[in-house]
């Protein structure tokens, strides 16, 4: 195996001190061997390598909770059958379910004058909600992501495999349904 070697004229040979030295060349591993910085060159490539290693880590987005009262103001849906999507958005300006998130982890949804009482929870964008209610559209209960979240406004999303009857022709239909949930803080 060739040994590739680097002229260093700065470093004599050994056995050379006091006298004209020639300077030689030498391959970069021996001079990294012999050298006092070893241990400095190997803590800065191991520090360097650390810093790089935690600048890669996935910055996790921070989600305030949902806790408190939120008005629902719309909610869209799109159900899709065998992968096919039906061929109308469903939209639902008359949303406004109201539900409160408890800090305790109990959740209570109103909406016509009717109240379910159940649980949820966050983590992160994930918000897992389980309520006996359900609109003309989707079974409220279910795992949503988080889209949007302020101090005012608050978007949910969900996608649920399930018989699902259309609201315009009674149809009862086996797929999955998206659906977003708008929301308004209330205070």
């Amino acid at each position: 195996m060739l040994q590739q070697r680097f002229y260093y004229p700065f470093v004599p040979q050994p056995g050379t001190e006091g006298r004209k030295s020639r300077y030689k060349y030498r391959s970069l591993s021996k001079l990294i061997n012999e050298s006092i910085m070893t241990p400095r060159i190997i803590t800065f490539f191991l520090s360097l390598s650390f810093i790089i290693l935690l600048s890669c880590k996935d910055d996790e987005k921070s989600y305030p909770s949902v806790t408190g009262k939120w008005q629902g103001t719309l909610l869209t849906a799109e159900i899709t059958v065998f992968g096919v999507a039906l061929p109308n958005k469903q939209t639902d300006d008359t949303f406004d379910a109201l539900v409160e998130f408890k800090s305790d982890g109990t959740a209570v949804l109103t909406d016509n004058n009717q109240t379910s009482t159940g649980t949820w929870s966050q983590n992160n964008e994930k918000l897992t909600l389980s309520v006996t209610f359900g609109t003309e559209f989707i079974d409220l209960s279910g795992t949503y992501t988080i889209q949007e979240i302020t101090d005012t406004k608050l978007v949910l999303y969900i996608e649920k495999d399930g018989s699902y009857t259309d609201p315009d022709t009674k149809t009862e239909i086996q797929g999955t349904v998206k659906a977003t949930l708008n929301f308004d803080k209330k205070s």
